[in-house]
This record gives structure tokens, C-alpha cells and sequence, in this order.
């Protein structure tokens, strides 16, 4: 497998953000280009209509494609120092213009691709336990909080004969009892009960409104552990 098959497995692109990175339309694709390695060599990246990417690396001088880097188990410092350089910038690509394709569910891989799109905040896997590795957070960026944990479980624990994609989301403890009886919400998972409640994530309900309890959880969570309300608290004491 290529370094660039590696980065960008299961990575979608983020159309609307190639050109502010630096990238040109060409035809139905997208093109980067940059030096590399103190101006030595020039990248030349092709995202392609269908979203797969492909690169070389060009001698400068001469125009020839350099590819000692891509040999395994080459152990020159130069050709090393080249494919660390390559890599750092495939990796910052993906982290500006693609969302990965995390998870089970078609309308887990929306939601998750909103959140980036809206708070700027990226899932996170916490465990490498193989039996959690497919449970991934989300984080509020300023406080490291959890607001939403979405989980791969086996559905027989809630009735189901399906594989299902959850979501913990942090709502108001009244909220979660006039919600945890109506369809696409169950009793929390693993979790406090009484201040965290389970979605399904299978288009039971809209996007919009599991929106709506993602930004609920995100809110509460960062009132609950903003560092100026901690300092707040602090000065009354």
C-alpha cells in the first residue's frame, strides 16, 4: 500500500476547504503543489473526482521523480529526512481537508463531519483495548471534555438483532425523562443515567435534532468546566 493510501484510508474530502488550503481545480480534481526539503524537491499532490489522492516527489533540478523514499526499509538519512517531510504534510492535508470515515453508520459519519465543520473538534480514541476500539469522544477543545461518545455495540442489548452505532450525549436530567421513552433515545449506555442518555444513530431522528442535543452536551460541559467559571467559584471562596 502507497503512504498516500495509508493517510487517506477511509478519508473523505472536505471540498470547501481545498482552495483555502492552497489547492488549484484542475478539470473535475484538485491539484497542490509545494517544495520540499529546502527547496530540493517539489510535491506535486492530485485529489481526484472520486476523492482518492495521489502524489510524487520531483527533483527540482532535473524534473525526475524521486522515489528512493517509498522503498521499504531504506536506511539513507536523505531519503528518510524526505519521506518524514512528505508524510508531515500528507498528515496536515488530511487533518485540514478531509474527515475519516470513523464509523458504522451513515448518519454517525454526518454527525461526526458536522461537528468538525462546526466546533472545530475531531473524534478521539481514548482506549486501545480491542473490544472499546471503536468507540470514539469528542472533546471540548478548550476544557479536554467529553460531550459526545458514539460506540459500536452488538444491538441485543437494546432488543435489536442489528450492529448499532450509540451516542452518549449530556442533557438536563428532566430533559432525559421526557426523551428516554420516545423512539431513537434509550436509557444511557455505560453511563450515568440520569445526566446522560443513548441515541441511536440509525435516522430514527434527524440530523437537526440530534444536533440540537449535541450542542445541549457541548454547552453543558463547558459551563460546567470553563476554566473562568472555575476561577469565578474560586474568588467567592
Amino acid at each position: 500500500m502507497e503512504i498516500e493510501e495509508k493517510i487517506f484510508e477511509k478519508a473523505k474530502p472536505l471540498w470547501n476547504q481545498l482552495i483555502p488550503y492552497g489547492f488549484q481545480k484542475v478539470g473535475d480534481g484538485y491539484r497542490y503543489e509545494a517544495p520540499l526539503h529546502q527547496g530540493d524537491f517539489q510535491v506535486h499532490i492530485e485529489i481526484h473526482p472520486n476523492g482518492k489522492v495521489t502524489g510524487k516527489v520531483t527533483d527540482t533540478n532535473f524534473g525526475d521523480e524521486y522515489v528512493l523514499f517509498r522503498v521499504e526499509g531504506t536506511q539513507g538519512e536523505y531519503a528518510h529526512s524526505v519521506l518524514e517531510e512528505y508524510t508531515a504534510l500528507l498528515l496536515d492535508i488530511r487533518n485540514h481537508c478531509f474527515i475519516r470515515e470513523e464509523f458504522l453508520s451513515i448518519q454517525a459519519n454526518r454527525l461526526a463531519l458536522w461537528i468538525q465543520q462546526t466546533f472545530q473538534e475531531s473524534v478521539d480514541y481514548p482506549w486501545s483495548d480491542p473490544e472499546v476500539e471503536k468507540t470514539g469522544v469528542f472533546r471540548e477543545k478548550t476544557t479536554k471534555k467529553w460531550y459526545a461518545i458514539i460506540m459500536e455495540l452488538d444491538g441485543k442489548r437494546f432488543g435489536r438483532n442489528d450492529v448499532v452505532n450509540v451516542m452518549n450525549v449530556k442533557l438536563d436530567p428532566e430533559e432525559i425523562l421526557t426523551l428516554v421513552n420516545r423512539p431513537g433515545y434509550h436509557v444511557c449506555y455505560h453511563m450515568n443515567k440520569k445526566q446522560w442518555i443513548s441515541i441511536f444513530l440509525d435516522d430514527t431522528l434527524s440530523d437537526e435534532e440530534i444536533e440540537k442535543r449535541l450542542q445541549e452536551s457541548r454547552a453543558l460541559i463547558l459551563a460546567k468546566h470553563s476554566p473562568r467559571k472555575k476561577s469565578i467559584h474560586k474568588g467567592n471562596q
